[in-house]
């Protein structure tokens, strides 16, 4: 059973000390994928009324600057809308690395199944020994795939 943890930052109020303890939080874990989303308005939930009140948004008009944050970098993140204080390029920095969370357990995840179905292989052990024996022995090196054994000539 593979385990999913999804995560919301960017919340009003929330600080960097918050978001830094979110992702030690995650790397404790230990679990098979990471969801990362910035916390976004929709009209009709309170976190929008935050919004209005912040004068991030007008009455019940969306904004796409309130979506898309998977996207965001340097060059567009003045232009996105957040609900939390931390300043935008600091507030970027700390997305990008818990993004960077959701690709690590992604790429541990793919070598953990790489590895379980290289064990189920049959043979492995003595293909490893042959490798091992082979890159200190080149010419020495022969290995026989229909029987699994080595042999010197």
């Amino acid at each position: 059973m593979q385990v999913l943890g999804t995560f919301m930052v960017g919340t009003q109020g929330e600080t960097e000390k918050e978001i830094r303890k979110t992702i030690d939080f995650i790397k404790e874990l230990n679990i098979d994928q990471v969801g990362v989303n910035v916390t976004t308005p929709f009209p009709g939930t309170e976190l929008w009324e935050e919004a209005k009140k912040k004068g991030l948004v007008e009455d019940d008009q969306w904004d796409d600057r309130l979506w898309a944050m998977r996207d965001v970098n340097e060059k567009n993140i003045d232009d996105k809308l957040l609900l939390t204080d931390i300043p935008k390029k600091k507030f970027l920095r700390l997305i990008k690395e818990m993004f960077a969370l959701q690709d690590w357990t992604h790429r541990r995840r793919r070598n953990e199944q790489f590895f379980r179905e290289l064990m189920d292989h049959p043979g492995l052990i003595q293909l490893i020994k042959f490798l091992a024996h082979s890159l200190k022995r080149p010419k020495e090196a022969v290995y026989n795939l229909n029987h699994g054994y080595f042999r010197r000539y």
